[in-house]
């Protein structure tokens, strides 16, 4: 599965560095071998971006990718970075929001795992009842077939 990340900034600076090398949308989505609806569609930050993707990507713009990931940038301009922090904060919210969810669907799962660990327990402990009464009937069978052939 390929790691996907976050687009909320890394689309603004994908156009602002295209837009300042002086490319069209065209030149780099040919580049990457996708159309330029697609391409349109990650700097509308529309597309979840792969790791991969981002690399491509850097490497058509000439820069490093990890200056595409970066929270601060030289790239971005005093207004889109006032838009960047709201993203970010809403990001931030977004994943506190889904690191609740995850810990209420952890802790629900344990009650539910700890509730089948007891039900097997119980049925581990009825099965060894029968076992030990099978047992009891096997030596009481073996005793009176040792008895009857001994008359």
């Amino acid at each position: 599965m390929k790691s996907e990340i976050p687009n909320v900034e890394t689309h603004l600076k994908i156009t602002h560095i295209r837009k300042q090398k002086k490319l069209s949308q065209t030149d780099v989505a040919d580049v990457l071998g996708i159309s330029q609806n697609a391409y349109s569609r990650i700097e509308r930050g529309e597309t979840k971006l792969t790791v991969d993707r981002i690399k491509q990507i850097a490497k058509v713009l000439d820069v490093k990718y990890y200056d595409l990931l970066s929270g601060a940038s030289a790239h971005i301009d005093s207004g889109e970075s006032e838009q960047i922090e709201i993203l970010k904060e809403e990001l931030r919210l977004a994943n506190l929001k889904r690191l609740q969810d995850i810990k209420e669907i952890s802790k629900r799962k344990t009650t539910e795992y700890m509730e089948e660990k007891k039900l097997l327990k119980e049925m581990i402990k009825e099965k060894e009842k029968v076992i030990s009464l099978l047992e009891d009937k096997v030596k009481m069978l073996e005793e009176q077939l040792k008895n009857s052939s001994k008359s």
